[in-house]
């Protein structure tokens, strides 16, 4: 398949004209500016017990993936067409759905190592697969690790009017009214205790800590870096007693590898069922309220659109992509995910580097509906 190779670039300051229009809002989460309680997780079972679904087939195209779409020096996301309006690419023919299969009416899309290739970029071809999926009056939502200001640019540049799920669920919030709409944080002796064990452990761990939008730490180690701190600085840096006195919204504890394993090993132990963990990069431990998961979130988005889990489909990669995975009608897992969301998906697309949210979405939403 040869995808249309005109640049789209990303620069650092697009001017008006030349930004990808948004759809003005449809106004669909107005009730969502209502706080209310957080539905109940469906679990799901995992393994040789778990009903097995039809595995829908996959048809994998051969072509041009795209050119490349050129980040800011800051490696934010903004867009400058440079060569006009870019055509959609000619889909590939329907694969074989099941009969049993439910149309999608909500989309949700892991950022990192999912939507974004392993550059950081995006495919025209993945582009063009939203804008379509949303032409067709599908709600398409991005559900990641990332705090609200690291995810702005990319949801502007999709074109979204919809909420988004933060810090893998602790935060729902809605970035074209700038509100939260849920917010599940931790307590903050409990975030203490786990730091004070982690350093004991590994001195050296470094320890950043998320409260709604903002980042505070008491020292930063650019060898460790996460997706936000290759872009942000940090809002405050001092001693953690002057900020962990309030609900974190996040903590993260990073160190080497070798020395997060029996950070993760010890303080899941001590703390089983007091805190949920999430893991996206090895370096990396983040540690969140036990509510909270993309799973919760997702459900607590979807509820108030009045669209059942049977009619959602999830896109990710990572463990911190399970809950929803499992708890979606339709849980896909890009070629390049960890087995853990392997084993609770339904069907395997190729991965972010092969364009495998649009083959995705092109599959079992544009073709289907």
């Amino acid at each position: 398949m040869t995808v249309p190779t005109q640049d789209i670039r990303l620069g650092a300051h697009a001017s008006p004209t030349t930004r990808l229009s948004t759809r003005p809002s449809a106004r669909w989460f107005r009730g969502l500016l209502t706080q209310s309680r957080m539905p109940e997780k469906t679990t799901h079972s995992q393994g040789p017990d778990r009903p097995a679904k039809p595995t829908p087939s996959v048809r994998s195209e051969d072509g041009d993936s795209t050119a490349p779409l050129e980040p800011s020096p800051l490696g934010k996301l903004d867009i400058k067409i440079t060569a006009g309006k870019v055509p959609a690419p000619k889909l590939p023919a329907p694969a074989p759905i099941s009969p049993m299969s439910e149309p999608i009416d909500l989309i949700a899309l892991d950022i990192d190592g999912t939507l974004l290739r392993s550059d950081k970029r995006m495919s025209k071809r993945v582009l063009h697969a939203v804008h379509q999926a949303r032409d067709k009056g599908v709600q398409v939502i991005l559900a990641t690790a990332r705090p609200p200001r690291s995810v702005r640019e990319i949801h502007q540049y999709l074109g979204l009017d919809t909420p988004q799920i933060n810090y893998n669920g602790a935060l729902i919030h809605d970035p074209v009214r700038k509100r939260h709409l849920h917010h599940q944080p931790l307590n903050h002796d409990l975030a203490m205790k786990v730091v004070k064990l982690a350093r004991r452990i590994f001195p050296a761990t470094v320890v950043s800590v998320e409260i709604l939008d903002r980042w505070y730490t008491d020292h930063v180690d650019e060898t460790l870096p996460t997706e936000t701190s290759r872009v942000f600085a940090p809002d405050f840096v001092g001693p953690l007693e002057a900020f962990l006195h309030v609900p974190v919204t996040k903590l993260m504890l990073l160190a080497p590898a070798k020395e997060i394993a029996p950070i993760r090993e010890e303080v899941e132990r001590k703390f089983l069922g007091r805190l949920a963990f999430a893991v996206s990069d090895a370096h990396l431990l983040q540690v969140i309220h036990p509510e909270a998961d993309k799973a919760h979130a997702l459900a607590w988005i979807a509820k108030r659109l009045n669209i059942p889990a049977k009619r959602v489909m999830a896109i990710g990669d990572a463990p911190n992509d399970v809950g929803m995975l499992s708890w979606a009608g339709l849980g896909v897992a890009v070629g390049n995910a960890w087995p853990e969301a392997r084993r609770v998906a339904d069907v395997v697309v190729p991965g972010n580097d092969e364009d495998g949210v649009a083959h995705a979405i092109e599959q079992f939403v544009l073709y289907r509906r």
